[in-house]
């Protein structure tokens, strides 16, 4: 089965609960830009593990293996900005690797980008940093608007749980626009990363618990209102 159709609880799925019961309940579908950044992100994060290759093998994920004019020379370009940086090796390892385990009782999965020796990365593609967000603003970014922090711990824990010893958790962010790289090492956030996906796995227990009571409930009213009739 495809990851992604599995039913295991994803950090993505798990942080939808900050907006309510609701909203983490909608199935949302992914729109052609983001398909198409997925396969852009699989191509160079894969393209990483070797000094030359076939691109093309990078870009098994496009429907009917088909690439489109000038992709495969992106790919170039974008892999060459991200081997320029001090801390390239830091997506050096073993690639796309799925987890699995239990959390609270729940099943749960993540699918990791790199796994190195004693380490691992989460590499992201974003279309452009705007100016205020470089520099020391880029590490807020990612905690505010993204939970990158508890992506990563999350992948932290899997990791444990698999047997896997990992001492250093990176963000690593290329912007698309700029070409520009950023690798930030988020280990020192990761007891508040821990609580907050704490506090989002008590509160799906609680959204959950009060939805079951609703239905018991309502099965038992009914089976009330459906006894009196033959009173």
């Amino acid at each position: 089965m495809n990851y992604y159709d599995r039913p295991e609880l994803s950090h993505s799925k798990l942080k939808r609960i900050d907006r309510g019961y609701e909203y983490y309940k909608q199935e949302f579908e992914s729109s052609p830009a983001m398909r198409e950044g997925t396969v852009l992100h699989e191509a160079i994060l894969e393209g990483m593990q070797f000094e030359e290759g076939n691109y093309k093998t990078f870009c098994k994920s496009l429907k009917n293996n088909e690439v489109p004019e000038g992709y495969l020379e992106k790919i170039d370009y974008y892999k060459k900005r991200v081997l320029k940086h001090p801390e390239a090796h830091r997506l050096k390892g073993q690639v796309e690797t799925e987890l699995y385990s239990t959390r609270e009782g729940f099943d749960i999965k993540g699918k990791v980008d790199v796994i190195g020796d004693g380490f691992l990365t989460d590499f992201k593609t974003t279309r452009s940093i705007s100016t205020w967000l470089k520099g020391n603003y880029i590490k807020q970014w990612t905690v505010l608007n993204f939970s990158y922090h508890t992506q990563l711990e999350w992948y932290k824990y899997l990791a444990k749980k698999n047997g896997i010893d990992i001492k250093e958790v990176f963000l690593f962010v290329l912007a698309l626009e700029e070409g520009e790289v950023f690798c930030l090492n988020l280990t020192e956030l990761l007891p508040d990363a821990t609580e907050i996906n704490q506090r989002r796995l008590d509160k799906l227990i609680e959204y959950q618990f009060n939805e079951e009571n609703k239905t018991n409930n309502y099965l038992f009213n009914n089976e009330v209102v459906l006894s009196s009739l033959y009173v």
